[in-house]
Formats: structure tokens, sequence, C-alpha cells
């Protein structure tokens, strides 16, 4: 069963539809399917911490068996892995998209927003949604135009 989610829901409401931030490692393969994109943060870890589908990556913070997502990162990234069942509709958001173009989208669908730039990097524009989505800009184009780096959210542990 394929899975269909949204990015703009998520940068209003803070979360996906179907893939929640309760959801276990095995609950996310069920759902999802195998991924052909996992991280581990140490060697000896027994599960990763990162597993990507398509452009969205579920993090988790601690290697029990039962551990849940606590974190959701959009990687606007021109070669994204696989999909498993998951269809997400970006809306043409890519790592080419501009700030202003962001700016312009959000208020186009009335999701309200913040900026600020980031404390150890002036360079480093931050967009926080409504929905507590951090969307990152950096400058680091040949045009040196501010583009979309990340989105993503973090629960507090």
């Amino acid at each position: 069963m394929t899975i269909n989610e949204d990015l703009k829901y998520f940068l209003k409401n803070g979360h996906l539809k179907d893939v929640s931030f309760n959801l276990n490692r095995a609950k996310l393969i069920e759902m999802l399917g195998k991924t052909d994109w996992e991280h581990y943060s140490f060697r000896k870890d027994k599960y990763p911490s990162i597993y990507k589908y398509d452009k969205l990556e579920f993090y988790f913070n601690n290697q029990s068996a039962e551990a849940q997502i606590n974190g959701i990162m959009f990687q606007p990234i021109p070669i994204p892995s696989e999909k498993g069942f998951l269809n997400c509709s970006y809306n043409g958001l890519t790592n080419k998209t501009t700030l202003n173009s962001v700016i312009e989208f959000l208020n186009t669908n009335e999701i309200k927003f913040s900026r600020t730039v980031d404390k150890w990097n002036e360079e480093l524009i931050i967009l926080i949604t409504e929905g507590k989505v951090s969307m990152y800009f950096d400058n680091q184009s040949d045009q040196k135009k501010y583009v979309l780096h990340k989105a993503g959210r973090f629960l507090n542990d």
C-alpha cells in the first residue's frame, strides 16, 4: 500500500499525515518497506539512527528496538534514495529553490513563519514555520542567491 504525504502539510503542521513521530522502526519499515539507505551513528550500533526514503529522512534518538521517530528531515538533493511505498509531494521545492520563492510559497499557502539567522553562522538564514519546521537556506551557489538546503523538525528529547 502506498503512503501519500505532502511537504506542504508537514511545513504547516509540523508532522506528516501517516508517518508520525510516534512510529517505531518496525512500524516505519512495515509501512514504507525496506530502504536502501540507512545510517548507523556508531559501528557497534544494532539499529540505524537514520532511515531515508526518497528525499525524507527519519531519525531515531536511541538504540532501543522500540525507539520512536524523533526527527523528520527533507533533503532536497538531486539524487534521492529509493522511495519504497512512500509517495511524497514536494510541491516543486528543490535544492535550487530560492529563499524568496519559498517565502512566496509559504505566503500563498497561508503557512505562517518567522525568519532568523543561525547563531553560529550569520550567512545561514532559517525560516521557522508555524509547524515548528526549520527551513535552512545558504548562499553557496555560484549566483550567491540563498537556496533551500534542508527542512526538518526534531522533537525535544
